[in-house]
């Protein structure tokens, strides 16, 4: 090795220090406020069987669900940097969608035992929805003069609510009575409460010294159980999670 390159390298050495230090460089402001709209991704599918008693026979309802999680999401959080880079906050989120149930009935007949008649429909509009508190702590470096980049992670404490359907009614088309219909179906809402993770990475860019805008990208979730009729069934909530939106900074 030439003493150019001796030199060179000793150099870096002394230097890297130094570059890392800059590239930990924390903010400048005590208190952060973003405010987010943006966009969330998932999908789950699960079933569940109803008795139907019918004309002194035990019939079956079967649903099936398709739970698509994708849709709107709004995206509220606030901290306060507590120790160099590190800062603690809270965030709330909420996200609605709307789903799809496919309902499938054996209905005994009026005449006769052992001889079930199908009947089927599909149930539109079942809503499921989720607000979430998410606890986190946060690592904030400012990347130039301007950008701030923040990597978060905490727990997240979710109230969910799911549609499902809980029974239907029969209908009979005309003698001999050996077709069958779903005249209604009935629909009631289920309220669990439960414990997940959130980690995401924050982009900040402020435009002036107070105010910016950001980029979000996280994923926030939980799974809870809810009493079906058949037994319980693992519900999940939150997902990948994307959001742009204003930042506040003091």
């Amino acid at each position: 090795m030439t003493t150019l390159r001796r030199r060179a390298l000793v150099l870096g050495l002394l230097l890297l220090p130094a570059a890392h230090a800059q590239a930990q460089t924390a903010p400048d402001n005590t208190v952060f406020l973003n405010i987010n709209g943006g966009y969330q991704t998932g999908s789950q599918v699960f079933s569940d069987a109803i008795p139907l008693a019918l004309y002194g026979e035990q019939g079956r309802t079967d649903v099936h669900y398709e739970v698509e999680r994708s849709g709107g999401l709004v995206d509220v959080s606030a901290g306060v940097r507590v120790w160099r880079n590190l800062a603690i906050g809270v965030g709330v989120s909420s996200a609605s969608t709307t789903s799809r149930a496919d309902v499938t009935a054996a209905a005994p007949h009026p005449l006769f035992f052992q001889r079930p008649r199908q009947a089927q429909a599909s149930v539109e509009g079942l809503e499921h929805s989720a607000v979430a508190v998410d606890i986190q702590a946060v690592w904030v470096v400012r990347a130039s003069s301007r950008v701030e980049v923040a990597l978060s992670g905490g727990p997240s404490f979710f109230n969910i609510s799911q549609g499902v359907v809980t029974g239907v009614t029969i209908g009979e088309v005309r003698a001999p009575f050996d077709r069958a219909a779903i005249a209604g179906v009935a629909v009631s809402s289920l309220s669990e409460t439960a414990t997940g993770f959130n980690a995401g990475v924050d982009i900040t860019v402020l435009w002036f010294r107070h105010l910016g805008l950001g980029l979000l990208v996280r994923y926030s979730g939980a799974s809870v159980e809810v009493g079906l009729s058949d037994g319980p069934v693992s519900v999940q909530a939150g997902g990948a999670q994307a959001g742009a939106g204003l930042r506040i900074r003091f």
